[in-house]
């Protein structure tokens, strides 16, 4: 009988420690569910994280496949323009400035303008070794003079070589 009484507070301590060891678990289980709850907040946020920052770099590719786009037509439409320019230099084509206005009494004058590499800004490269005129209404060479030194003054990109009187139609009798 001592051994039966014997084997009961065993098997007893025994079911005391399983109990213990069952309900350690559960707390363990409990922790892990609790920090696994915790790690798929992080991997939610972490996901919609990187769906906006996907979203955003697509943005930013499409933006810049537009730039390049846009870079593009114009480098396109500069080469067009650029080549027309040429067309026309080989033309023998000139940049005419014209100052005044034609009236009744007034006498056209041309001046051949050179360029002096000074100003405010640089001569734009399509525009230079281009011939430069200047066309002048006036009442007489010294009123010629006069508006072609304002409108080109010693320190501008062009500066006058020489300033003619311009044959018209009234001057050749026809």
């Amino acid at each position: 009988m001592t051994t039966t009484i014997s084997l009961l507070i065993v098997n007893g301590l025994l079911l005391v420690a399983w109990m213990l060891g069952v309900l350690h678990r559960q707390r363990l289980l409990g922790t892990a569910q609790v920090e696994l709850k915790g790690l798929n907040e992080k991997i939610t946020q972490s996901e919609a994280e990187l769906n906006q920052t996907q979203m955003f770099l697509e943005d930013s590719r499409l933006r810049m496949a537009l730039a390049d786009d846009q870079r593009a037509r114009h480098a396109k439409l500069v080469a067009g323009m650029q080549a027309e320019l040429a067309r026309l230099s080989s033309q023998n084509f000139e940049i005419i400035h014209q100052l005044g206005e034609p009236a009744k009494g007034k006498t056209p004058y041309a001046a051949e303008l050179f360029e002096t590499g000074m100003g405010d800004r640089p001569m734009p490269k399509v525009l230079q070794g281009l011939t430069h005129m200047a066309i002048v209404h006036a009442e007489d060479d010294a009123a010629a003079r006069r508006q072609i030194e304002i409108a080109f003054p010693p320190r501008s990109l062009f500066r006058p070589n020489t300033i003619t009187r311009m044959v018209s139609a009234d001057d050749t009798g026809a």
